[in-house]
């Protein structure tokens, strides 16, 4: 089925101008991948409702570096690069605050490390298990947040990290 190229509307067979916009359509425009599905859905189509969407004029390079500023210190790429997008800004905020979250996060694991084994070992009990498995949490929980900011900024969204999120350090 065509689509009109301007406003998106599925068009039916024979249709020379679109009903809802008034632009013209020619046959010989058929987009060659019309009716293949997408593996990923462009901003406009996206019907979520609890997140902003980037601005069009976003460019995808912003996107990129969106996604690049929820590995560690890469947070800093955004501003570097993409620094006047409020896009990227966003993103390398969250970035920012996640980096901090995990530091805190790696600092209490150790605390409690020691905590865990000092109380083991006094017991005489090994504290291998309890560490590794205080360790794995703490781990887990950063990753988590890193993949649904990754998928927000791939996605172009500007949403909010989970309970984190709400702390702005890059205005």
């Amino acid at each position: 089925m065509p689509y009109c190229k301007k406003c998106g509307l599925p068009l039916d067979t024979g249709i020379k101008i679109c009903p809802s916009c008034g632009a013209e359509y020619r046959e010989e425009e058929r987009d060659p991948f019309d009716g293949c599905e997408s593996a990923f859905e462009t901003p406009e189509k996206d019907q979520r409702t609890d997140a902003r969407k980037s601005d069009s004029s976003e460019g995808s390079s912003d996107r990129g570096f969106a996604v690049l500023a929820y590995f560690w210190i890469l947070w800093l790429l955004p501003l570097i690069f993409a620094g006047k997008s409020e896009f990227a800004r966003f993103h390398a905020n969250q970035g920012l605050v996640l980096f901090l979250f995990e530091c805190i996060l790696s600092v209490a694991e150790q605390i409690v490390s020691v905590i865990v084994t000092a109380i083991f070992v006094s017991v005489g009990m090994s504290a291998a298990l309890p560490a590794l498995a205080f360790s794995g949490l703490t781990f887990g929980i950063g990753a988590i947040f890193s993949i649904i900011g990754i998928v927000n900024a791939a996605n172009g969204r500007i949403q909010k990290l989970p309970l984190i999120g709400n702390i702005t350090l890059i205005k």
